[in-house]
Order: structure tokens, then sequence, then C-alpha cells
């Protein structure tokens, strides 16, 4: 009912009353009017309203030829929106953009300007204006440029002037002076919601986020065929534009505005998760990415597209019910459990600054220095993960490094099988499945087999573990499926069977050990470290931490830097990993990006290879320096390996 009730005020505006903004040539200074509609309009509400859309697809969406479109006009000539053109942008318009035409009235101009305003779901390209010349007035379509062109400067002057510095080149100076520091408070998120409802810049600040979430949105329809070259040329325009705003603006000041702008009319939700200081307070409020929280809620709901909603709901059950955390987030048996709960996850997202977008599985990859390895090339280097594969997206940052220093031929990891002459053949692999890198497993396979002439066409095949592949499944009864023959390939050589069309064709397996050292274990070895072939070639610096103090000193002055090394698991994960005898040690590589004191004890940000990157753990300091001397003692160069790197 409450909708019906808005729908009909302005629906009563657009066909009984006056526009909500009577026209005038101070357009800022104008009030809001509304006038009810008559009870007899309830009964023929949808009758009405489909005549209405009907009349603005003919006269304003699509003009016919018999329509006067006019682009230019006489000095003597006064032009404005018409009254209907104003309603009808208000009849289709979200609830927020009303509330910014509200605080500022210049503002429904600046989105025309920066075509946002659309009509039913087609983009407003002509207006139809009120021409007034002396005492005479007439209706025409106007292009929205031709249109802007005499309205815009001369009756949003402020507007206009100040839109100059939101232009291509300056966004990055205008945003960083404009974006407030994350309010720490209701109070204070209350007080800068007042101040920025308040800004001259409102309109144009808005326009960013509206920008991104629209040609996001409207990208989806280039793939169908009965788009006009206008309505092309629309969408490539507002992506054009969403790529400057994504570049030169920094992520944490789009998340905020977009949070702002999409609230305008709802300052209470806006800031009402201020008041709940907690890491998922920060990621409803978007100004932390759902990347943190997305794979566990996936698995909570059961599902892969997840609505505002959905993720609203289970931040809730997070908080609820923080034991949720222990076992739900990454692909199940793919790390160590239990994670810590989802209280303590957050408390240590807090402090965390490691960058990340994506879900590794540790325990399926069978190597950590792996693992660890990715995720800190991660972190200093690109973020961008397009495989929806765990394993392959680790495997591909360490072998870029190969590829970096022209050592490809170094690259451990080979794929072999017989030719037709009968010879061994060998190729590089990488471990996984990708849909664009040509030496990940399931690409290399697909080449060999067409390269053979064992098929005649080009085929796709996918990797799947020994355990997931099932041939009494439909999915499996057609198509390529490379399938180890061993539950999980750890040794020096791995068999695997391809199978086509559910019937095995050929044979393959790999070579090479799965070794990769993270630090030198080796005074003599012909391959680099992991470690340093990260400092080399993604030009890193490092520096030894050796105490409590230099640790804290490291994190609190490099703002971009994190702190990696080695230590024995038992020492780091006591229940996992027991001492049966002396001498024993499981390296375990781990990265530590924060710290707080808790108690008068220092706890650190930590993630163990093992662990999921997205359940960090608060460790103990002590724990952490036993871990790094045991392993210092016990290693091969008994060498102390902690270093922060930047």
């Amino acid at each position: 009912m409450q909708k019906l009730s808005i729908k009909l005020i302005i629906l009563g505006s657009v066909l009984t009353g006056p526009s909500l903004y009577a026209q005038s040539n101070t357009p800022q200074k104008t009030k809001a009017k509304l006038t009810l509609p008559e009870k007899g309009l309830l009964e023929s509400f949808e009758e009405k309203l489909n005549l209405y859309r009907q009349e603005i697809g003919q006269k304003i969406l699509n003009p016919s030829n018999e329509e006067k479109i006019r682009q230019i006009f006489k000095d003597e000539e006064r032009i404005e929106l018409s009254t209907r053109q104003i309603n009808t942008i208000l009849l289709y318009s979200p609830d927020y953009y009303k509330e910014l035409y509200r605080i500022n009235n210049c503002s429904i101009y600046t989105l025309l300007k920066n075509r946002l305003i659309n009509i039913n779901g087609t983009p407003l390209l002509n207006v139809e204006a009120t021409v007034t010349e002396g005492e005479k007035k007439t209706k025409a379509i106007v292009p929205i440029d031709s249109f802007l062109s005499h309205y815009y400067k001369s009756n949003c002057r402020l507007s206009f002037k100040q839109s100059r510095v939101f232009e291509k080149g300056l966004l990055a100076d205008t945003f960083k002076k404009i974006t407030p520091k994350f309010p720490t408070s209701k109070g204070q998120c209350l007080d800068q919601y007042n101040n920025l409802s308040a800004n001259i810049n409102v309109d144009h600040i808005c326009s960013a986020p509206y920008t991104i979430d629209l040609a996001s949105k409207l990208s989806q329809n280039l793939t169908e065929n009965d788009l006009s070259i206008r309505e092309r040329s629309y969408i490539n325009s507002l992506r054009r534009q969403a790529k400057t705003y994504t570049e030169e603006i920094k992520e944490k000041d789009l998340l905020y505005f977009r949070n702002f702008c999409s609230n305008l009319n709802r300052k209470e939700k806006f800031c009402n998760n201020y008041a709940q200081q907690d890491f998922w307070a920060l990621i409803r409020n978007k100004q932390r990415s759902r990347d943190y929280i997305k794979q566990r809620c996936q698995n909570i709901f059961k599902k892969e597209d997840l609505k505002d909603v959905e993720y609203i709901k289970c931040i809730k059950l997070l908080r609820q019910k923080p034991e949720v955390c222990e076992t739900k987030g990454p692909r199940e048996g793919s790390v160590l459990y239990p994670m810590p709960d989802c209280q303590k996850v957050s408390e240590t997202l807090m402090v965390s600054r490691l960058k990340n977008n994506f879900n590794d599985c540790p325990k399926f990859i069978g190597n950590l220095a792996i693992v660890n390895g990715a995720r800190v090339i991660k972190h200093f280097a690109t973020n961008d993960i397009k495989s929806n594969d765990c394993v392959f997206p680790s495997y591909e940052k360490i072998y870029g490094l190969y590829l970096e220093s022209d050592e490809e031929d170094k690259w451990p990891l080979k794929i072999c099988y017989t030719s037709i002459s009968k010879e061994k053949k060998c190729l590089p692999y990488i471990p996984g499945n990708s849909k664009e890198n040509y030496n990940a497993l399931n690409m290399v396979v697909a080449n060999m087999l067409y390269q053979t002439k064992t098929v005649s066409n080009r085929i796709k095949c996918q990797e799947v573990s020994k355990k997931e592949y099932n041939p009494l499944r439909l999915k499996y009864k057609a198509g390529c499926w490379i399938v180890p023959e061993e539950v999980a390939c750890r040794t020096v050589s791995c068999k695997y069977k391809i199978m086509l069309d559910n019937r095995a064709i050929k044979e393959i397996w790999s070579e090479g050990q799965l070794t990769f050292d993270y630090f030198k274990t080796k005074y003599n070895s012909t391959d680099s470290s992991i470690h340093d072939r990260m400092i080399n070639l993604l030009r890193l610096k490092e520096q030894e931490i050796n105490s409590l103090s230099s640790l804290k000193f490291f994190l609190d002055k490099k703002k971009n830097g994190i702190i990696h090394g080695m230590g024995c698991g038992e020492d780091l994960y006591p229940s996992h990993y027991q001492s049966t005898k002396l001498g024993i040690c499981t390296p375990m590589p781990f990265i530590i990006d924060g710290h707080k004191e808790i108690n008068n004890n220092t706890y650190l940000s930590f993630r163990g290879a093992i662990d999921d990157v997205n359940s960090p753990r608060l460790m103990l300091w002590a724990n952490v320096f036993t871990a790094l001397s045991r392993y210092s003692t016990l290693s091969p160069l008994k060498a102390w390996e902690f270093y922060g790197i930047y």
C-alpha cells in the first residue's frame, strides 16, 4: 500500500496537478509541490498509467517525423523543460534521484548532462521543452545537448562552473579533497551526511557511482541484436565515462559515495551500521569489498548469485552465530579447520591490510610455498583473478615469475604423453583449469589431442578430481575430462586418464616435483627460491625483522608493507601438528599484516599458508617467535627467515 500511495502521489502530480518543480529561471530556489489525486483515480489507476506511458513513448522517447524537433533557438526565446517532461522524469526516477532533485534543484540537469536519466529503461536522449517568446508558448522535442547548451549555463551557473573540476584528469585531486574520513560513530556519520547533502557539488559527486552502476547494468544489453546504433553509442559512452571514474577515483572513495548517494533519502540506513564498528559493518557500508565474505555467504545460502538483501542477511548471521565461520567459507576440506569464529575474524580483519579478492585452496594445491608466494604477489602486483578454479591462479602467479626472468625451462612441471611415433613428448603445464592461459593443464591437453589427431576438431577439456568424477552422472557422460588416477597427486609422477564422451582415449602423466623452495635451503641450488624471485622481479625492498619492536615499527611505518616468514607448524598449530619426538619441524610459510594489543599482550594478524586467506588468526607474538627460532635451528641453512617487504 505504501508503494501504491507513492505512485498515486506522483501520478496525481502528472495527470491532475502542477509539476513537482514549477518552472522558473532560478530552478535552484524552487520548492516541491504535490497535488494528491482524487479518489476516482483509484478505479482506473493502471489504465491511466499505461496510457500515460504510451504517450511518453510516442511523444518523447520515440518521436515521429511529425513531431517538431528543434536544435536552434533565437536569443529572445526562453527554453525550459515542460511540466510533462519533469513529471515524467520524476515518475521513473529511483527514490534517491528524487531526493537529489529535492536537495539540489539543478541536479536534474546535471544528471541529464551525464546521460544518467532513463525513462522506463530507455535512455532519455531527447527532452520535451517549453519554448517561450514574449507571450507565446510552444512545445518542442529537443536533443539533450541542444537543450543544455541553452539552459544549463544560464540557469545553473554554479553547477555548470563546478562541473569543470569533475572532468577527466582532475577527478583524483577533486575526490581526494572532498572525501571525508570514514565515520567512527553514528553521530559523526550523521554530521557527515548533513554536510554532504548540503554540498554544492552533491550532483557531480553522485554522478560518479551512478554512472558506474548504470554502465554495468546496461552493458549486459550489448549482446542484444535489436539495439539501435544510437542506443549502443549511448551505452559505450557510459562505459567510457565509468572507466574514467574507476581509474581516477580510489575504490574506497567510490564505495563511500556509492553508499551515500544510494541512501540520499535514508539517512538512518546510511548511518545505522556505523554504530557497530566491526568489519562486517564496513562491508555492509561498502567501505570494504564483499570479496571478504562472498564465498562464505555463497556456501551458507548454497547459491552463486547473491542479492544485496542476502548479503545483509549473511552479515546478520555472522554476528548472531559467530561459530559459523569455523567451518563455512572456502571449499570444503581445502584449509585447516576449525577456522577462527566470525567475531575473531572480524577483529583481525580490522587490523589486516593484505590485498585479496580470491579464495584459494591450500590443501588442494600440494605445496604451501606456492600458496604463500601467490598471496604475496597478489598483494603487491595485479589482483585480477579471472579463473574460477581455486588451484590454477596460485600456480599461475608463480609460473609468471619464471616467465618474467626468461627461465621457463626451469619450470619443473611437465605433462607427458606417447606420440604416434611411440616417442615420449613433454610440455610445461600449470595445474588446474583456465579458459585463457594456454599453459593450463586443460588447455595443454586439449591442444595435444588436436595436434596428435586424436580428435578432428578443437575441443575443450577440464580437469576434475578422482573423487569428483562420477561417470554415472549426466554431466560427465559427454565432453573431455582429465582425471588423475590418484585421489591427490603429490608424487613425482601422477598418471591421468583422458575421458572423452565417457570413454578413456589416452593416458598421460606428469613429471616434476612440487618441491618449490619458499626460502633458500641449499647453497648450490640451481633454481632461485620464490622469495628471491619475488624480491627481484616485483622490485620489492626487504627488511629483516628480528624483534617485536622492529615488527611494530615496520608495520606502522610501511602502510602497504607486509611481513612473511617461515616457522615450524608444531609451534604455530600445536593442536594440529603434534611433535612425537625431538627435532621434528613442519615448515610453514606465513604472512603477518597487522598487530593489536589485548590485555597488555601483542597479537598479530596471522595467515599461515594452510589457512583460509579471508579468515586470518590472532596469533600471540610469543608463538610466532618460538616457531621462527625452532625453524632457524632445524633448517638446512640455520637461517632466520623473517622479513618485512614493501
